[in-house]
């Protein structure tokens, strides 16, 4: 019994906010544009605050740089698995390879961590998720943007890397790097400043799940290319998700937060950021049934974890 409890009391606020979520739209209490306008605010305010106050205290050594690039050789894996696996099924959508890698860590990993674990320990999933950065937004989404006909310069990837969350994480890695993060924190002006930027970052868990909630759709869309598109990337995921939580178990044996983070990362869906590269309306509709599709799968796949780790 108590562990059933302790598996409600980490699921059910999840579930209770993305059912807001869905009631907030459907009741039109926010619109379409206000939610976009809340997103924002988080992921240029909230969310890089919350990053920057986990990142620069924390210890960089030689492991964490092993699982930075681990990660991001994962997600250049996980890309060409996608690409060679949609074209044996014959997977007509443009975009389903690119369905098949990438994570979004930024919001749904974070929030759905920091519920389980605590935000103290946010570092851990956070150092995960700028290693799936570099390949995402340097390779992967210019891949994307050049498959729709649209052109990138070296001028413009750089732009869409000079993210507030890119920023944050990069200012965090050479605060610890450094050892000045750590020198600030012990101080009582660091305390202050870790005080300030935990109280801004504070509503990022509640308020991402609110938007993902609001963002449930499944209008218009093919379902047996989405559900072939959802079971290519949930066997990839799963193949390449073992061999990272071995990496990371023998890594670092003294820390298995690492093996929480990878558990977590590995059950979100793709970044959110794919419908902005929609090219019509039918492909947008593709995009957005499936992120909201897989985005109930991962809330599946935490119920699962969470009764494993609580």
């Amino acid at each position: 019994m108590d562990k059933l409890f302790g598996v409600l009391k980490v699921v059910l606020p999840v579930v209770v906010i993305l059912l807001c979520g869905v009631l907030v739209r459907r009741r039109r209490i926010m619109t379409a544009e206000g939610m976009n306008q809340l997103k924002s605010l988080l992921v240029k305010v909230c969310l890089p605050c919350l990053i920057l106050g986990t990142f620069y205290k924390m210890s960089f050594t030689g492991r964490e740089m092993a699982a930075f690039f681990t990660m991001s050789g994962t997600t250049l894996v996980t890309f060409l698995l996608g690409l060679a696996a949609c074209r044996l099924l014959r997977i007509r959508q443009r975009t389903a390879p690119w369905m098949c890698t990438t994570i979004e860590g930024g919001s749904v990993g974070y929030a759905l961590f920091i519920l389980l674990f605590g935000q103290e320990n946010l570092f851990h999933i956070g150092l995960l998720d700028a290693g799936n950065a570099l390949i995402q937004w340097t390779l992967v989404m210019t891949m994307l943007a050049v498959s729709g006909g649209e052109k990138k310069t070296p001028g413009e990837i750089v732009k869409t890397m000079v993210s507030p969350v890119n920023t944050a994480v990069l200012a965090g890695l050479i605060l610890s790097m450094t050892g000045i993060g750590p020198r600030l924190a012990s101080t009582r002006a660091g305390e202050t400043l870790e005080s300030v930027l935990n109280f801004v970052g504070s509503p990022v868990s509640a308020l991402i799940m609110l938007s993902v909630g609001f963002g449930l759709s499944f209008e218009g869309i093919n379902w047996k290319e989405m559900m072939q598109t959802a079971g290519v990337r949930a066997s990839i995921s799963a193949v390449i998700g073992v061999i990272v939580c071995i990496a990371m178990r023998n890594l670092f044996p003294d820390d298995p937060m690492y093996l929480g983070a990878a558990l977590i990362f590995f059950i979100c869906p793709p970044t959110y950021v794919y419908t902005m590269y929609a090219r019509d309306e039918k492909e947008n509709a593709y995009i957005s049934g499936f992120l909201a599709f897989y985005t109930l799968l991962t809330v599946a796949a935490f119920v699962v974890v969470a009764a494993v780790s609580v």
